[in-house]
This record gives C-alpha cells, sequence and structure tokens, in this order.
C-alpha cells in the first residue's frame, strides 16, 4: 500500500491526479467566478480605458500654448501628428458674431460633434452616432472656445470590413464576451466622476462561449499533465509488453481524447480561438478548421514519431510474424499506404481550395498568421507521412521480396478500382496523378541500395526527402492557387457580363413599375400584421417579380413611420439601407434603381419607395433588394 501511494505521489500517475484537478478547477472557476465576473472584468477594463482618454485630454486641455497654435493654425507638423494618432478626436469650436461657432481645428475625419452635443451645455455624455458608441466630453475654454473629445468606445459600420470593424476600442476580444445595451443592468460603466454613461451585459446570444484566460490556463495545464501521463503509460507499455501494443495503446488513447473533444466541445471550447474558426477554413466534419487539422496533425506526427522510434532498428517488421499474420499485415500496409496518400494530398489540396488562407508568397501583404499555421501543418503532415510510410514499407517489401514488381500492379490495380468508384466526380482528376506519385515514390524507396542508403536516416536522406515532399506540395499547392485564381477572374467576368446586359436592368424596370406609391398606400397596413405582410410580400415577388425569380434572390424590406422595421425576414436596419443607397450605390439607366458593390466581385440592386398618405405624409419605406442567384 506505501508503495502504491508512493508511486501515486511521484511516478505518472501523480501526473494524471494533477490533470484532473487542473480540470477540475477549471470547471469550478468557470461556473461559479468567471460568468459573472467576466462581466464585471470587462466593466473595470473599459472605465479604465475612458478614464486614461480623459486624464489625456485634461493634459491637453492643460497646455494653452499648444491650443493657441491651433487656433492660430500655426502648429507643427509634429504637433499635428501627435494629436492626429491619438486613440480619440479633438475639436475646437471658436464663438463667433451672434452666438454663432466655427470648427478651427480637428484631430479625425471619421466623425464631428452632432448639433445637440455643441448646443448642450459642459459636460459628459454617451451617444450612438453613425459609425458607433462615443463617450463625449465638453469644456468651454477662455476666450469663447469651446474643446470637444470624442472617445470611441465601440465602432459599429453599417457594413463590415477589414478597414471598418465591428468592436470595442478596448479590447478587440471584449466584442465576443459583452455588449452595450439600453436597459438598466447590473453592469453599469461610469466616468471617473462616478456619471454613469450606459450598461453591459453579458453576450448570451452568439453560439460560441468563451471564457477568461485563467479558465483556458487551467485546461491546458491539465491537457499538458494528462499528455505526459500518456507518454509514460505507453512507455511503460512498449517495455513491458512490446512495441506493437504500446504503439496501438497511445493510438487508442488519443483516439478517444479526440472524438470525446468532437462529441463534448465544452471540455475545451476550442471554438473560442480565431484558429477554430471554420470561416478561414472547413472542409469536412472532421476537418472543421484550421485549428482542428492543426491538432490532427499533431496527434498523427505524436503516433508516427512514437512508432519509428521503438521500430526503426527492425528492417523486416513481419519477421516475427505467421505466414498467415504476415501477408494480412502486408496487404493491410498496402492499403494503408494507398489511402494515406490519397488523404494526405487531399488535405493539402483542400488547405488551398476551400479556405481563405492566402499561400500565394509572392504577395507578401496577403500572409498571416494563419498563413504560418498552414505551413506548420503541411511540415506536420509531411513529417509524418514520411515515417508512417517506412513502417509500412518494411511490412510490405519483405512481403514481396523477389517479387517486387507485384507492389506497384497492387498500388496501381487498387487505386484505379477505388478511382471507378469515385466516377463523375472531380477528384478523380486530381487523385490519378498522385497515384503516379505513390508509385514514383514507392520505386525511389525499393531503389534503397542505389539512391536512399537502405532507409537509414541520415543527414543525405533527410535532405533528399525534403526535397521530394516540399516539391510534391508545392505542385499541388501551385495548381490550386491557380484554379482558384481562375475562378476568381471566372466570377469576375460573369458579374461584368450581368452588369453590361441590358435585359436585367429592362427586367428590374418593369418588375418595380407597378409598385407605385398607390399600391403601396392602399397595402401598407397589412404590412402591420406578420401573417398578412408575409402573404402580401410572397404575392409581389410572385407577380411582380416572376419573369427573373430564376435570375435574382429577392428580398423586401418594410419600415414604418419610425423607420421601424415591420417583420421583415433579415434584422437589417432603415439606416444601413438607406446609407447604402444614399452613399454605397450607383444610379443605372432606370430612374430609382439603384446598384451598389458587395464585393470586388459581387452586386446588388437596391430599390427604395417612400409611401406617402393622402395627406403627403410618410407612412413607411419600401426597400427592395436584389441579388443575383449566381452569387447568393
Amino acid at each position: 500500500m506505501k508503495s502504491f501511494l508512493r508511486n501515486i505521489y511521484s511516478g505518472k500517475y501523480g501526473l494524471l491526479l494533477l490533470a484532473v484537478l487542473f480540470f477540475a478547477l477549471s470547471f469550478v472557476f468557470n461556473k461559479l467566478y468567471s460568468n459573472r465576473s467576466s462581466v464585471s472584468l470587462e466593466v473595470k477594463k473599459l472605465e479604465r480605458y475612458l478614464t486614461s482618454q480623459q486624464k489625456d485630454f485634461d493634459e491637453f486641455l492643460s497646455d494653452t500654448s499648444l491650443i493657441n497654435r491651433l487656433l492660430a493654425r500655426k502648429e507643427t507638423r509634429q504637433e499635428f501628428n501627435q494629436l492626429a494618432q491619438k486613440p480619440y478626436g479633438i475639436f475646437l469650436y471658436q464663438g463667433k458674431d451672434f452666438g454663432a461657432t466655427e470648427m478651427v481645428f480637428w484631430s479625425e475625419q471619421m466623425i464631428t460633434p452632432s448639433p445637440g452635443m455643441v448646443a448642450a451645455n459642459d459636460g459628459e455624455s454617451f451617444s450612438r452616432l453613425s459609425n458607433g458608441y462615443y463617450y463625449n466630453i465638453k469644456k468651454t475654454l477662455a476666450g469663447n472656445i469651446q474643446a470637444y473629445a470624442m472617445i470611441l468606445v465601440r465602432s459599429q459600420f453599417f457594413i463590415e470590413t477589414d478597414y471598418l470593424p465591428q468592436q470595442f476600442t478596448y479590447s478587440h476580444a471584449a466584442d465576443k464576451k459583452v455588449l452595450i445595451v439600453e436597459k438598466f443592468t447590473e453592469f453599469p460603466v461610469k466616468t471617473a466622476s462616478g456619471k454613469i454613461l450606459f450598461y453591459l451585459d453579458k453576450k448570451v446570444s452568439g453560439a460560441v462561449p468563451f471564457n477568461d484566460r485563467l479558465t483556458v490556463l487551467l485546461r491546458f495545464c491539465g491537457l499538458l499533465f494528462l499528455f505526459l501521463f500518456f507518454h509514460l503509460v505507453v512507455e511503460s507499455t512498449a517495455k513491458k509488453k512490446g512495441p506493437w501494443r504500446g504503439i496501438g495503446f497511445l493510438a487508442l488513447l488519443l483516439l478517444l481524447l479526440r472524438l470525446s473533444t468532437y462529441y463534448f466541445p465544452a471540455l475545451l471550447n476550442l471554438r473560442q480561438f480565431e484558429l477554430f474558426n471554420p470561416g478561414y477554413y472547413g472542409s469536412n466534419p472532421v476537418q472543421r478548421s484550421l485549428g482542428d487539422l492543426l491538432i490532427n496533425a499533431l496527434l498523427f506526427c505524436w503516433v508516427a514519431l512514437f512508432a519509428w522510434s521503438k521500430l526503426h532498428v527492425r528492417e523486416n517488421l513481419a519477421e516475427r510474424f505467421s505466414v498467415r499474420l504476415r501477408w494480412i499485415a502486408g496487404i493491410a500496409a498496402l492499403l494503408l499506404l494507398l489511402f494515406s496518400t490519397f488523404i494526405l494530398a487531399s488535405v493539402i489540396r483542400s488547405l488551398v481550395a476551400d479556405s481563405k488562407i492566402s499561400f500565394d508568397v509572392t504577395d507578401f501583404f496577403s500572409l498571416n498568421g494563419f498563413t504560418v499555421v498552414g505551413f506548420v501543418v503541411l511540415a506536420l503532415l509531411s513529417l509524418s507521412y514520411y515515417y508512417f510510410s517506412q513502417l509500412l514499407f518494411r511490412l510490405i517489401f519483405p512481403l514481396f521480396a523477389g517479387r517486387k514488381i507485384l507492389v506497384y500492379f497492387t498500388i496501381g490495380f487498387t487505386g484505379l478500382l477505388y478511382l471507378t468508384t469515385l466516377s463523375g466526380r472531380a477528384e478523380v482528376l486530381f487523385c490519378i496523378p498522385v497515384l503516379v506519385w505513390l508509385l514514383v515514390y514507392t520505386w525511389l524507396i525499393n531503389r534503397k541500395g542505389v539512391i536512399f542508403n537502405r532507409l537509414r536516416i541520415n543527414i543525405a536522406s533527410i535532405l533528399s526527402w525534403i526535397f521530394v515532399f516540399s516539391v510534391s506540395i508545392a505542385v499541388i499547392m501551385l495548381r490550386e492557387i491557380k484554379k482558384a485564381e481562375w475562378e476568381k477572374r471566372k466570377r469576375m467576368g460573369e458579374k461584368i457580363a450581368l452588369q453590361t446586359d441590358p435585359s436585367s436592368e429592362d427586367l428590374m424596370s418593369i418588375a418595380i413599375q407597378y409598385l407605385d406609391n398607390d399600391f403601396l398606400a392602399d397595402n401598407f397596413h397589412r404590412f402591420s400584421d406578420e401573417t398578412e405582410g408575409k402573404e402580401v410580400r410572397d404575392s409581389i415577388i410572385r407577380e411582380n417579380y416572376s419573369g427573373y425569380l430564376n435570375k435574382y434572390d429577392t428580398r423586401l424590406y418594410v419600415y414604418d413611420n419610425n423607420d421601424k422595421p415591420l417583420y421583415n425576414e433579415d434584422p437589417i436596419s432603415y439606416e444601413a439601407l438607406n446609407t447604402i443607397l444614399t452613399v454605397q450605390a450607383r444610379p443605372t439607366e432606370i430612374e430609382g434603381l439603384y446598384y451598389y458593390e458587395a464585393s470586388y466581385d459581387k452586386f446588388n440592386y437596391i430599390t427604395r419607395r417612400d409611401v406617402i398618405d393622402t395627406s403627403l405624409s410618410r407612412i413607411g419605406s419600401f426597400f427592395i433588394v436584389s441579388n443575383p442567384k449566381n452569387f447568393s
């Protein structure tokens, strides 16, 4: 009993105990503390950020000589650049005759103080403007000078791009955890003077839960100790019961652990990390994201390297097997070699074709952190495949000693037989060159005495195989990059062809011709009822837009006289559509019909109808957005 307890505290079971302890602490901490305190922590971070900007603005106001130079427009370029680089906007107004004011200095062009803010008294306020939420400070200085600081709390644009993100300024991760609400909550955000500006609340609408740093750290420490425990256990198993059982045990443990993360994602909440966002890469339920692919590659590499470390000294891995088991192992190794090659090539192809990750090294500024991870994945897969295939060949070649031509015949016949089951699919044209590559690779391995010194690991052979795998992967990637570029050009050509097709605008003109004010005013009250409004929408699309239903995906958006949506299908605000129409859209030759670029290769048609009643009062607005179906 004493020796057993000593083994727990000093041996591998102590690592297991530590792993369980860290996991338990992470779940307890997350349940009892993080869910509420994470919002409180964000409130404190935001208040510290606002206070620091307020203090910086006060320091600016104390420098009267700088303010005088700004008013006289005699500031130096360095002084102007320092003010322009501040994370908030500074505005100076000077009083004129008859109570008028004029802006004489501004440090940014994204926003300006609203007329209500200019007319208000000195103090602090919070407002939502066209590009986000702002903490505003107004102070009147000597000489009838009004100074304003507009501190951006959260940017919010009607269209989100890489240059126009929707996020909190103090933390890019905060937008995934909290949101600004208009109602009262227990998480008020206050100024340094104690005034409540607005309220935060926990973001629960998203499908992705987020954990605080301590929870994440505890869980990953638990994983580290668990992996160390796995390694010590399989090492002990390999010493006592042989390398094959140790390898099998390691593969089984890692497979069970990986399956548990698939079926119980709450164990680690990996989706909270950008690396596991399927929006960047995702090809199938197994390789759901670049992070999942990285984990799978690491685990496969672990098994392959462990197996090689235990079996590399044996030239014939099946020499102790019976004749029947030798044939079973050899045929299974051939099938594994064939299908692992197809899978590896498909993953490399998918990494380029099914992702938004740039691997075009000729365009340096398109590369990012995901590109680095992608190359790490390719390196891991290449290394794993190399050692895995070496072990498989040590089962295959001894079986066909003196008849190695059968190895090529079996690989070729089995590969072609498999490809016939994929008849009609695009993968066939891709897999045929891969099958040829495998035959060449097998021939190189078979020529061990001539080319690669009997499969032994040395610097020359390592460099040779690095060259072989690098060239092979580069060929696949270049082919897919060229194919993806060609698809982009085709989409651009289709877009230009559709834009220059006069029949498209003619169809739209015919469709919107009958949606005049008389029809809309008589039927506008029906949109206030959800069921009847849906019937009217379907009727309009079916009757008026039937001529191009096969070419366009049409959405109708209705808003009342207060610009509130009336049971629209999508949660798009009136301000967003109106801004698109007035700022981004361009007129066509058809009056009242506009188009706007949704991205570099996509465009939509948009139309607005203001509905006027008999007293010439606006009772609502009606938007029609048509998206060509080949871009939908």
